[in-house]
């Protein structure tokens, strides 16, 4: 069987599926339906695609349209697909994929037409750009569509065969990563398609015809001042071929939806463009400095986990092909990387200032959802990356470990030291530096220390290695730290410090002296953290509940949240104890703020218990 015989018989066989497959289900807009993508398995689970090895020592020929593997490939037992396991863990990670576009994603369908995209997956050792095929359409637009109905997604057989090696859980995560990338690549965000995008106020007309002078490239435009350093070529086709020479000329993605979604989620409302990835394969992706741990960046980071953002999703409605769901339920992923870190996080390069607490140039950082501490792992910079846009050190040859982030120094994944999510063995609050992992826990830059435990040579956050802290969200404005038995407010917001100090009556060395007049009075703990942005990690309000410790029962609330300081102030506390109270029990005495509860009531029969806690303001 010829190649070009088998994806021609792929095609007839996906044109049938076109019209055979049942629908998926979503909250659409009027006039609009859930979009129905189709994953067509056979071929790789038949094993009939010529171009997939079957057998050590098999020799496959590249295409004669390759761009990239353009030599024989002998087969290796790393090559070949065992079907009994793809079915085992990987079929399912295709069939939610379709799930998660049919719930976020609407479209205008094509009428007698049962699947509005159908991608047959093939396994081949060679890579090979993904083929993307329109079958023409008519739709209330009219006319051709040209959006892509018809794909051919190939998976390097190594890759697959990684991943059927892996528990059944690994398996499904990776093909699930894997299947949704190259789905929303198939769906229209391919540097092959930007030049059929149609802008959505009127999916009649591409994006030049719509407004030349606004879009004279189409969707993208080049990087700022490098307009006037390249020339710029007659087509969105060239200006990607003249401006991916080197790291120096960069192409961003200009559209009215991402720009909506980008500015809001970096907190940058003058933003004009989100940049694109100048390195690595010809398929379109965000670049990773800008976009790291996205789905839809290159070779995009599969652990933690890769997201789908609101700004993926909105490049999608920018093609002019669908619109969003309108269930609030099914719509962008939580995102962290770069939230609210303002316009000079997405515009200027990285460094301390422009990256804050994710610029990881110390033997230690923090993940930038502070979920674990890592190595920063820097490494040296071969001399084709020796050029300013990859610089980020006084050293001009040092730079971080990964080059699709342009060099920038962060704390990855692979050399994790403290997971901070992980099951919390036992409670080390009470000694040496506080930390704690579990529930509610951040990693954070912190030299909160015991004051019974050595004196720190340099009370600097950034020149110690960073603890995983446990945080107690009063709501999404305010939050508290643990330092032993105590939680005490953050001063201020990121990226400002907060100070503990001794209480005024315990003597302490000089040189453990505060650093800051507005340190707070502690019970046996000083020394300073920053806390981390209170509006993305207490986005979803109180965490008052569920804080897992056996050295005090769990807070439920606090009332009144917020109170004047102009007099005194009394607090009721209300905890909860867990089970039914039969006997005397007291919260009197417990610490919250670096306050004592100074009473303490309780229902027998009951599971809660009601402390008050005074305070009284000195004028």
């Amino acid at each position: 069987m010829s190649r070009s015989f088998l994806l021609w018989s792929i095609v007839v066989i996906i044109v049938v599926l076109l019209r055979t497959a049942p629908a998926a289900s979503a909250d659409c807009p009027s006039g609009y339906d859930p979009l129905r993508f189709y994953f067509n398995l056979s071929v790789i689970q038949a094993g009939v695609d010529p171009a997939q090895c079957t057998s050590v020592g098999q020799v496959i020929q590249p295409t004669s349209s390759c761009t990239a593997e353009c030599s024989a490939h002998t087969c290796s037992a790393s090559d070949i697909i065992n079907a009994t396991r793809f079915n085992q863990c990987a079929t399912q990670a295709f069939i939610d994929t379709s799930t998660f576009l049919g719930q976020r994603l609407c479209i205008v369908r094509t009428p007698g037409v049962t699947h509005d995209h159908v991608g047959s997956i093939t396994a081949e050792p060679l890579f090979r750009d993904l083929i993307l095929i329109a079958v023409p359409s008519t739709t209330v637009f009219g006319g051709n569509y040209s959006r892509g109905t018809v794909s051919n997604i190939n998976f390097v057989a190594s890759v697959v065969t990684a991943a059927l090696a892996g528990s059944d859980g690994q398996c499904y995560r990776t093909m699930y990563g894997y299947a949704l990338h190259f789905a929303i690549h198939a769906l229209g965000f391919d540097r092959t398609q930007l030049s059929k995008w149609r802008h959505p106020s009127n999916p009649n007309l591409e994006y030049a015809a719509y407004d030349s002078t606004t879009y004279p490239y189409g969707p993208v435009k080049p990087w700022n001042s490098e307009s006037t350093s390249i020339m710029l070529p007659p087509s969105t086709t060239n200006l990607f071929n003249a401006s991916l020479v080197d790291g120096d000329h960069r192409v961003v993605l200009i559209t009215p939806n991402v720009l909506a979604a980008a500015r809001s989620h970096f907190g940058c409302s003058t933003l004009t463009g989100i940049q694109l990835e100048e390195l690595g394969p010809s398929e379109m992706h965000w670049e990773r400095r800008v976009m790291n741990y996205e789905l839809m960046t290159t070779e995009f980071n599969m652990a933690p986990s890769s997201l789908v953002s609101s700004i993926t999703l909105a490049a999608l409605v920018d093609t002019g092909w669908y619109v969003l769901s309108t269930n609030a339920n099914y719509g962008a992923e939580p995102y962290a990387w770069g939230k609210g870190w303002g316009c000079n996080f997405v515009i200027q390069e990285c460094s301390e200032a422009t990256w804050r607490h994710a610029f990881c140039n110390a033997t230690f950082g923090v993940a930038h959802d502070r979920s674990y501490v890592s190595r920063c792992g820097n490494t040296l910079l071969y001399d084709f990356y020796q050029e300013p846009v990859y610089q980020h050190f006084s050293n001009l040859t040092l730079g971080g470990w990964d080059p699709y982030a342009d060099y920038c120094p962060y704390a990855g994944n692979l050399s994790v030291v403290e997971s901070c999510t992980r099951a919390r063995v036992d409670d080390n609050v009470g000694t040496s530096f506080s930390n704690i992992t579990g529930i509610n826990t951040l990693a954070v830059y912190t030299t909160i220390l015991n004051q019974t435990a050595n004196t720190l040579a340099n009370r600097d956050v950034f020149l110690n290695e960073p603890r995983c802290m446990q945080f107690l969200c009063l709501n999404t404005s305010h939050m508290l730290f643990r330092a032993g038995n105590a939680f005490y407010g953050c001063q201020g917001q990121y990226p400002a410090l907060s100070e503990l100090t001794f209480q005024p009556t315990t003597h302490a060395a000089t040189n453990n002296g505060q650093l800051s007049p507005t340190a707070i009075p502690a019970y046996g703990f000083y020394g300073q953290i920053q806390c981390p942005n209170v509006s993305y990690s207490c986005a979803s309000g109180s965490t008052l509940a569920g804080l897992d410790s056996t050295t005090f029962p769990t807070l439920v609330s606090i009332q009144p949240m917020n109170a004047s300081i102009a007099g005194n102030v009394t607090l009721a506390v209300t905890w909860s104890v867990g089970l039914s109270v039969n006997t005397a029990v007291t919260c009197k005495g417990l610490l919250l703020g670096g306050q004592q509860t100074n009473s303490s009531t309780w229902e027998i029969g009951g599971s809660t218990v009601k402390s008050s806690l005074y305070f009284q303001f000195e004028r």
